[in-house]
C-alpha cells in the first residue's frame, strides 16, 4: 500500500510587500503577512473615531527580506491579550505569521489591521522560516520595544 505524504498543519498565501497596496483595491479576503519582527509599541487606550470610545491599541513593525517594513496594529482583545515582554525575551530573529489581516493605506503607507480573524503564529516551522533565520541571524537584528 502506498503511503500517503503528511498533511500539512498549516498553509499561507504570503504576498510582497510592495503586492500589498494593489491588494487593497481588490479585496475580498482578508491577507496573510510573514516576516522578523522588528520593533514593538505597547499597549495603548486611544479613542476610535467612529464610535468615541476608548479601546486597546498596540503596534508592531515586521520587516520581509528586502528590509521593508510595514506597521500592523492589534486592536481590542488582541492588543490586550499579545504578550509582547514573551516576544521581546525570545532570541532574534523573532520571525511571525499574522493571518486574517484587513490592508489600508494611512499617509502614503500600507498598514495592516487585526480583525476577529486574526491568528498570530510566533517563529513557526515553515519552509520560507529558513531563508528568513539565515537573513536576519546578523549582528543588530534584535526587536526594539518603545515604552
Amino acid at each position: 500500500m502506498d503511503a500517503f505524504p503528511p498533511i500539512p498543519e498549516h498553509s499561507f498565501t504570503f504576498l510582497h510587500f510592495d503586492n500589498l497596496e494593489d491588494q487593497m483595491r481588490t479585496q475580498t479576503v482578508l491577507k496573510d503577512v510573514y516576516g522578523c519582527i522588528k520593533s514593538l509599541i505597547p499597549e495603548h487606550q486611544v479613542t476610535v473615531k467612529d464610535t468615541g470610545k476608548l479601546e486597546s491599541k498596540c503596534e508592531i513593525f515586521v520587516e520581509n527580506l528586502r528590509r521593508e517594513d510595514i506597521r500592523i496594529t492589534f486592536w481590542c482583545d488582541i492588543a490586550r491579550e499579545f504578550d509582547m515582554e514573551r516576544v521581546k525575551q525570545l532570541s532574534p530573529p523573532v520571525l511571525a505569521v499574522f493571518t486574517g489581516l484587513r490592508l489600508a493605506k494611512f499617509q502614503e503607507w500600507v498598514t495592516a489591521a487585526t480583525t476577529g480573524h486574526t491568528c498570530i503564529m510566533i517563529n513557526p516551522d515553515i519552509p520560507i522560516a529558513n531563508e528568513y533565520k539565515a537573513d536576519f541571524s546578523k549582528s543588530g537584528d534584535k526587536v526594539k520595544g518603545t515604552f
